[in-house]
């Protein structure tokens, strides 16, 4: 249902009726043979062309059909004759009646309905019937703003003329045209009857003495807000509706399926942007040379003459048994130092140690204490006792004579080697891949993760240079 600015004819209801007396229409008597009754309805085919003076709640319009009469010298007399019957209902045949005239004209040519209009606001029409007679569609009329309805003057007939006007189908028009034809003033009951015997007494029937019959039509109108459209466009109208809403819908979830697949990729990337900075940095952590006064503060010293244990005791215990060691608080035995038991084999005037000076630098395991002195070790776990063999060079150390170096995780080597090996390779102990760098110790790494860090190198874990 949709709301049009007008109300809008929706059906014509034409029926011959009998006027018994002066100006009324007689409807309870029936005064009309069933031979010659006339009643003819159009129902849903009524369109409504411009609507001048008709109220928008709606209602009907009440009168007697004619055909507006032309001037004697219209040249449209002529080209209507085939369409409009000479013997007509014309003005004059229903004007004493008392009732609205509503008029009937073809639609053939701009000229000519011009004329009629004229003609119907001269006999001031209380509306106006139009059809096209070369139309053999019974389907509602064309709309308003069809071609069909054109005047030449962009609508402005519409507004000239004080009635509204309203279009039926061509043969419908030819139909109630023949009926105005028989239903005139120049028609008697007998030639309408076909009976010879009513001949000789005019205006005379069974019900008694008659009038004249005349075609009494009424147009029944919507209101303004109860023009409902056609059950098709409706249909229609609703499966637009679903079309744009799934159409709309399916775009939608495209999009958000669009965005959680960017996001899935850039969370990803950013994972694999991550990690490969964390291998990176890794990377460059191993990479960070040691600088030489770190170097010098590792402790430095020769290899004891000493036996080695049948059963080499593994760094890992050592660490462990120092972690022991220090959780003891009274332990009765008295520890002995690195550097304490070379001076108890050598004799206090040994001078082949070299010990760094005092240093700041955080050392695990075996290391120098704050005084310069060697840190107390458990009994056993010396890193000579468990070392023979330089892990870079595979020489055996030789007692007395090999200079080693020994690293915080108590690993040992020789000072050349390890020397070489961290202030070129890298900054961890070749066996077990610990830093020698004290904590935070990182001053050339990047401080913030950088756009795009550079690929991994393939390096193989064991090689040494």
């Amino acid at each position: 249902m949709c709301k049009d600015p007008w109300s809008t004819a929706n059906k014509i209801d034409t029926t011959a009726t009998l006027f018994a007396g002066e100006g009324r229409a007689v409807n309870s008597t029936p005064t009309v043979n069933e031979s010659v009754e006339f009643h003819f309805v159009i129902d849903g085919k009524v369109r409504t062309l411009s609507s001048q003076n008709t109220s928008d709640e709606g209602g009907t319009i009440t009168g007697l059909f004619f055909v507006p009469t032309l001037d004697k010298k219209d040249p449209c007399n002529e080209a209507t004759a085939r369409y409009v019957p000479s013997n007509v209902t014309r003005q004059e045949d229903v004007a004493d009646y008392g009732y609205k005239l509503i008029g009937l004209a073809p639609w053939i040519s701009v000229n000519c309905t011009q004329a009629y209009f004229a003609a119907a606001r001269a006999a001031d029409a209380g509306a106006m019937v139009v059809y096209r007679p070369t139309d053999n569609q019974t389907k509602k009329p064309p709309i308003p703003q069809s071609n069909s309805w054109n005047l030449d003057d962009k609508g402005l007939w519409r507004s000239q003329n004080h009635y509204p006007v309203y279009a039926i189908p061509g043969p419908s028009g030819n139909y109630l045209m023949d009926q105005l034809a028989l239903y005139s003033g120049n028609k008697t009951l007998d030639s309408i009857y076909g009976n010879a015997s009513h001949a000789n007494s005019t205006n005379i029937s069974p019900f008694g003495q008659l009038g004249d019959i005349r075609l009494f039509t009424m147009i029944y109108l919507q209101p303004a807000s109860t023009v409902f459209w056609p059950t098709w466009l409706v249909v229609l109208v609703i499966f637009v509706v679903i079309t744009i809403f799934v159409v709309w819908w399916l775009v939608h979830c495209r999009h958000w399926f669009q965005q959680e697949e960017l996001l899935t990729n850039r969370r990803g990337r950013e994972l694999v942007r991550q990690e490969n900075f964390e291998r990176h940095r890794m990377r460059r952590l191993r990479e960070q040379k040691v600088p030489r006064e770190i170097l010098e503060s590792l402790p430095l010293y020769k290899y004891p003459d000493l036996a080695v244990p049948q059963q080499a005791i593994l760094a890992e215990e050592c660490r462990s048994k120092a972690l022991l060691h220090e959780d003891k608080t009274t332990d009765p035995a008295p520890k002995r130092s690195t550097f304490a038991f070379w001076r108890e084999i050598n004799g206090p005037n040994s001078e082949d140690l070299i010990l760094p000076a005092p240093s700041t630098v955080t050392t695990r395991g075996a290391g120098l204490s704050a005084e310069g002195e060697l840190k107390e070790e458990p009994k056993g776990c010396q890193p000579w006792k468990t070392q023979t063999t330089c892990a870079i060079c595979l020489d055996e150390f030789t007692a007395g004579e090999s200079m080693v170096r020994e690293l915080p995780c108590n690993h040992i080597f020789h000072s050349a080697c390890i020397d070489r090996f961290l202030m070129q390779r890298g900054n961890f102990c070749p066996l077990c891949k610990k830093s020698v760098l004290p904590e935070g110790y990182y001053p050339h790494l990047p401080a913030v993760l950088p756009m795009q860090p550079p690929p991994m190198q393939n390096t193989s874990r064991f090689s040494v240079f």
